[in-house]
């Protein structure tokens, strides 16, 4: 009898991030490569897993069984970050496939799906298929901000403003919203910085670089990190008209107003704004599919 290939991948550090989740998915991919492989993510010993990362895994375990090309096996255990997994929706956005198995048991995802919406700093990995989708995640996020991290009522509209037109980007984009797996979730913390909100933003879909290619302005981008930085441009979009192409330059404009940072991840590239840096950092990543934001906002000093 045959046996599969096996490969075992763990992340190098104790907690996966924004920061550190292309360093892990560049260790997946040479794992996945061979044919009729089995490959195990194990998360087991992580302390810390952000929203990005839980996302991040479940459209790699996604696009790993699009390709086919080999088996996928999470473990997750019920101790550690990973014990936070089904609390915080991720396996409501693990795209289905006969491909990828895990090795928590469905009672418990159920029940802990009980207590979705309970917590007031804690938007759920959520589907944003729909406007109504989108409106409560808006409604999430006016509350976070007004009541959670200090923001002026105006400061907080202008913002969800900003978070609508991404949301409603992704079905805009992609006319099978299903198809692409549009997600947002968000979360407060408080770290070594104070406190702030987490927001992600993510699809599967085309990508920003196929996006614009449909415009002949922009159609001969050299990378994906070219791309990015062409997006966040005003006026720059798969649209020829002048007046479209506005949101994520807006994006980048209301994110440095209110001190804040922003990853833009798209195929094989990201850009990284941080705080108190005029130019961004720029990264060849390995490729995942889609595009996926992360936005950090801080609280207002009291």
């Amino acid at each position: 009898m045959r046996r599969e290939p096996l490969a075992v991948v763990r992340p190098t550090a104790r907690v996966l991030t924004v920061a550190n989740f292309d360093a892990f998915l560049a260790a997946v991919v040479p794992a996945s490569a061979c044919a009729e492989a089995r490959v195990v993510l194990d998360l087991r010993s992580l302390d810390f897993i952000d929203l990005f990362a839980m996302l991040g895994v479940a459209y790699l375990c996604g696009d790993l069984g699009d390709a086919g090309s080999c088996r996928v096996r999470l473990e997750l255990g019920e101790d550690g970050a990973c014990s936070f997994l089904p609390r915080a929706g991720f396996f409501d956005v693990l795209p289905a496939s006969d491909l990828v198995e895990f090795d928590v048991p469905a009672a418990r995802i159920e029940y802990l799906r009980l207590y979705h919406g309970a917590n007031t700093g804690l938007l759920e990995l959520t589907s944003i298929s729909s406007s109504d989708a989108i409106a409560a995640v808006l409604g999430k996020f006016i509350g976070i901000l007004r009541h959670r991290l200090k923001y002026r009522k105006d400061d907080a509209y202008d913002l969800a403003i900003m978070l609508s037109e991404l949301c409603h980007n992704v079905i805009d984009h992609h006319p099978e919203p299903a198809a692409a797996a549009g997600v947002a979730a968000m979360q407060v913390h408080d770290g070594r910085a104070g406190r702030f909100v987490q927001v992600v933003v993510g699809d599967r879909g085309n990508g920003i670089r196929r996006t614009l290619a449909q415009n002949p302005a922009h159609s001969k981008l050299s990378s994906d990190v070219a791309a990015i930085l062409r997006s966040v441009d005003l006026g720059v979009s798969e649209h020829a008209e002048v007046t479209r192409g506005n949101g994520l330059y807006h994006l980048r404009r209301l994110v440095a107003q209110h001190r804040g940072a922003l990853h833009i991840r798209s195929g094989r590239g990201k850009v990284y704004y941080p705080v108190d840096r005029l130019q961004p950092l720029t990264f060849a990543v390995p490729w995942l599919g889609g595009t996926q934001f992360a936005i950090a906002l801080p609280v207002k000093p009291g």
